[in-house]
């Protein structure tokens, strides 16, 4: 995490809104600005390189179309997606939540997010899907079979002493 904090400072310009005694007041020449924004790409660059090369197949170009559709308006985001783990090929889930502030203009300036890996949670709600999917084909199976039961019960005139009966008997199988 401390690297993340230094690597971070590549992306924070605050530091030259306030001069030496913390009055707001930009100190940075035109130079230092130029600087500044090399530096910032360049580090943008590597690392835009490396997630997009960490993106799952299936998802990456509608990732990337997505973040770059969060990044370019303000205001929250939250983006799902998968990645692929380049030292063991382990396939994981990822949540990316954040804000895009505004600067001065009013146009996008600043994106802070943070992303969690969320593989034990999306594992758990597939397991769900699954159940509840065999769950609802076996109630729609049990349905049928005890409409056909009572159809068949009230064609032999058996009445409800009779669909009862029939009813136990499919139970019973």
């Amino acid at each position: 995490s401390v690297i993340g904090h230094e690597i971070s400072h590549g992306f924070d310009n605050l530091g030259a809104e306030f001069d030496a005694e913390g009055r707001l007041r930009n100190w940075w020449t035109p130079a230092d600005r130029a600087q500044f924004k090399k530096a910032g790409q360049a580090l943008i660059a590597q690392y835009d390189e490396s997630w997009k090369d960490r993106l799952h197949p299936e998802d990456r170009d509608a990732v990337i179309a997505r973040v770059r559709e969060q990044v370019s308006r303000t205001g929250a985001f939250e983006v799902e997606y998968r990645i692929i783990r380049p030292d063991n090929g382990e396939t994981r889930w990822i949540s990316s939540r954040g804000r895009v502030e505004a600067g001065s203009d009013g146009k996008p300036a600043r994106l802070l997010s943070a992303q969690s890996d969320i593989t034990a949670y999306k594992n758990i709600e597939f397991e769900l899907r699954a159940a509840k999917a065999r769950l609802e084909q076996r109630a729609s199976k049990r349905g049928s079979e005890l409409h056909h039961t009572k159809e068949r019960a009230d064609a032999n005139g058996r009445g409800r002493l009779g669909a009862e009966s029939a009813t136990r008997e499919v139970s019973e199988q």
